[in-house]
C-alpha cells in the first residue's frame, strides 16, 4: 500500500509540474517555441513600399513609385502576393539651337512638357528557397503584370525672329501585359513586422488596348523604336524599401 501511495504521489507531483510548465512556459525552450509558433501562425501579410524607378514612363529618368501589397503564405517556401503600384512623372524644359537656313543661321527655342501616369498590378509567386535564419530572409519574385499608363505631351518650336513656329501635342492611354522578377531581403523588427529592400524589373509586351496615339511612352510626340533594346515595348527597373505586417 505504501508503494502504491508513493507512486500515486509521484505521479501527481509530475503531473502538476508538467501542467505548470505548459501553462507558464517555465521549460528552457518554451519561449523560443512560442515565438516560432507565433511566426508559423502568421499566414497573411500586408504592406506598403516606396521605390525609385527608372523606366519608359519617365523617359528613363528617376521617378518615385508608391505601392501596396497583400500576400498569403502557402507553406514554408512559397507565398503568393498581389501588388498595386502607382507613379506619375512630369517633364518640362527648353533648349536653344541654331537652325541652318539657306541664307542665315536662325536661333530657335524648343520647349517641351509631358505628364505621365502609370498604374501597375502584379501577381507574384515568392520563393524562400534557403534554410537558416539569415538566408531564409532572401526571397525571389516571379510573376505576371498588367499596366495602365497614360501620357499627354506637347512640344513647340519658335525661331527668335518669329519667322518659324511649330507646335504639336500627343495624347495616349494604353494597357499592356508583361512580367516581372525581383529579389528582396527582409529585416525583422518584431515577430510580426518586417522592413525589406527590393530590387525589381518589369518588362511589357506591346499594348493590347490603346486610346489616342499608339506611341511608346518614352517618346514625347513621335512614334519610333525604343532606344533601349532590353525593353522594346517598355519596362522599368526599381530599387526601394517596404514595410510588411504579418498576421
Amino acid at each position: 500500500m505504501k508503494m502504491q501511495s508513493s507512486l500515486r504521489a509521484a505521479t501527481l507531483i509530475l503531473s502538476v509540474i508538467a501542467l505548470n510548465c505548459a501553462l507558464y512556459g517555465q521549460t528552457p525552450d518554451s519561449t523560443d517555441k512560442q515565438t516560432q509558433d507565433t511566426l508559423s501562425m502568421a499566414t497573411q501579410s500586408a504592406g506598403w513600399g516606396i521605390t525609385n524607378t527608372v523606366g519608359d514612363a519617365s523617359q528613363y529618368l528617376n521617378s518615385l513609385t508608391i505601392s501596396t501589397f497583400y500576400g498569403v503564405r502557402l507553406g514554408q517556401v512559397v507565398e503568393v502576393a498581389a501588388t498595386l503600384s502607382f507613379s506619375d512623372y512630369s517633364l518640362n524644359g527648353q533648349e536653344l539651337f541654331y537652325d541652318l537656313n539657306v541664307s542665315s543661321i536662325i536661333p530657335t527655342i524648343r520647349k517641351y512638357s509631358s505628364l505621365t501616369h502609370s498604374l501597375t498590378g502584379d501577381i507574384s509567386i515568392i520563393l524562400s528557397p534557403f534554410a537558416g535564419d539569415d538566408w531564409r530572409r532572401l526571397r525571389f519574385h516571379l510573376g505576371a503584370s498588367v499596366r495602365r499608363a497614360g501620357r499627354i505631351s506637347s512640344r513647340s518650336t519658335m525661331s527668335l525672329d518669329s519667322s518659324r513656329r511649330y507646335s504639336s501635342e500627343t495624347y495616349t492611354k494604353q494597357v499592356a501585359l508583361g512580367g516581372h522578377v525581383a529579389i528582396e531581403y527582409l529585416l525583422p523588427i518584431t515577430s510580426t513586422v518586417d522592413i525589406g529592400v527590393r530590387l525589381q524589373m518589369h518588362a511589357y509586351l506591346a499594348p493590347f488596348w490603346v486610346e489616342g496615339e499608339n506611341v511608346l511612352l518614352e517618346y514625347l510626340n513621335a512614334p519610333g523604336n525604343s532606344r533601349y533594346g532590353f525593353f522594346p515595348n517598355g519596362g522599368a527597373a526599381s530599387l526601394g524599401a517596404f514595410l510588411r505586417v504579418n498576421f
